[in-house]
């Protein structure tokens, strides 16, 4: 079965980042129930609806309920895979997508993209830009390490740019 626009609204109702049924599938679907449900996966959780026992992503579904097509990626902007919002769905190639993401579980440092160099005992700053990765320097504070990310994050990364929340000293 091709996914379609016309296919996806005759199936669901949309409100508030949800996807609801409109029609009776199978017996265990209830018109007006919520479609989806949460499959927690090893890098995050997913909401995800069964259409004739196939597996969608509900963040593709709602993309192509109001745009009319399927993107290579649905992106998250505020990075909560569990918030299906139209309003925080982007389309995004793969490298988009990577670009707006957190910083690792187990990484050194707070902020994204700065990590402790043991060695010299120094915060290293650092970027990924287009699979290759970009040294940005080595700052005695942290904090300055996470401004130099940032600042190529933005020149780099654009609108997709996942910054660093810095407070002020």
């Amino acid at each position: 079965m091709e996914l379609t626009q016309q296919l996806v609204r005759e199936y669901f109702d949309y409100k508030d980042g949800s996807l609801y049924w409109k029609i009776k599938l199978n017996p265990k679907v209830k018109i007006k129930n919520i479609a989806s449900y949460i499959i927690k996966g090893k890098y995050c959780n997913r909401n995800v609806v069964n259409i004739s026992g196939v597996r969608y992503l509900q963040s593709r579904l709602i993309f192509l309920y109001h745009h009319g097509y399927l993107p290579d990626r649905v992106d998250h902007e505020d990075r909560n895979t569990l918030n299906d919002r139209i309003e925080n769905l982007r389309a995004a190639t793969h490298s988009q997508n990577m670009k707006n993401r957190g910083s690792a579980r187990n990484s050194t440092s707070k902020y994204l993209g700065v990590n402790l160099n043991k060695a010299l005992n120094k915060w290293a700053a650092g970027i990924r830009i287009n699979k290759t990765r970009k040294h940005l320097g080595y700052f005695l504070i942290e904090r300055e390490a996470a401004l130099a990310y940032n600042r190529e994050a933005v020149r780099y990364h654009k609108e997709f740019a996942n910054l660093n929340i810095i407070q002020p000293e």
